[in-house]
């Protein structure tokens, strides 16, 4: 075969035969002409992923981003332990001579009622209906009534109808029943059990000064009168008697 060429160049056991510009490539089998290049080719289908690379190393922090929305609150947990009480604080200087001077004050007005008080009752101790036995009142004007509305009476006065629980409180309310010369009821009565006499409070009497033979419970007789002597009889309530109060 002939072939027009400037020079050859052997390269790895194949021949490159090199015409003018062209350079071809002769092997064992064939012989490839070289042209000017052509086109690109259409892309290759992509290879297959390569292994990862080595991890590099941590960039730097960057600035902190602006805070993000609030959460919604957590549940609220048990309650701790209570701890130990502390000591307690001294009282101040000026709260102690504060509280001195109230009391001083405190003392001042006590006395002063208390003398009032003693005046009054000496007082009260000159008047017709009023007489005292230990820390007791008892006061009349001379009205008369039924029980109810004696009793009645005396609650809307701020007091009870006389109910004696000794012999000195028995005696005042015989003086004032002697002044007027009218029997009084007691607020003593057996209206709730019968033949069980109580207070107007409910509490049941504990002193008694009962006329011989009394209470008999004759008839519907669920009050108690003081005879002229000082002694009690149980009374029908719906007569009328003495009203005396006890403050």
């Amino acid at each position: 075969m002939s072939r027009s060429s400037s020079s050859v160049i052997s390269l790895k056991g194949e021949i490159a035969l090199v015409y003018s510009t062209e350079i071809c490539y002769e092997t064992d089998y064939t012989l490839i002409k070289c042209g000017a290049p052509g086109k690109d080719g259409l892309p290759g289908t992509p290879g297959k992923n390569g292994l990862n690379g080595e991890k590099g190393e941590r960039g730097p922090i960057g600035p902190a981003g602006p805070p993000g929305l609030d959460g919604r609150p957590g549940t609220k947990g048990e309650q701790g332990p209570q701890g130990e009480k502390g000591e307690r604080g001294d009282i101040g200087a000026s709260v102690l001579e504060a509280l001195k001077l109230q009391l001083g004050l405190l003392d001042g007005r006590i006395m002063k009622m208390q003398s009032n008080l003693v005046s009054l009752r000496k007082a009260f101790a000159l008047y017709k209906g009023v007489k005292i036995a230990g820390d007791k009142i008892y006061i009349s004007d001379g009205t008369q009534a039924v029980y109810d509305v004696a009793k009645s009476t005396c609650t809307m006065a701020g007091a009870q109808l006389a109910s004696p629980q000794n012999n000195d409180e028995n005696q005042a309310v015989l003086t004032i029943r002697t002044q007027y010369g009218v029997s009084p009821f007691l607020g003593i009565n057996d209206i709730v059990t019968e033949g069980t006499f109580r207070y107007s409070n409910g509490e049941v009497i504990s002193y008694t000064n009962w006329a011989p033979n009394e209470p008999n419970q004759s008839g519907a007789e669920n009050c108690v009168e003081m005879y002229e002597t000082g002694k009690w009889n149980d009374k029908s309530c719906g007569e009328k008697r003495l009203v005396i109060c006890e403050f």
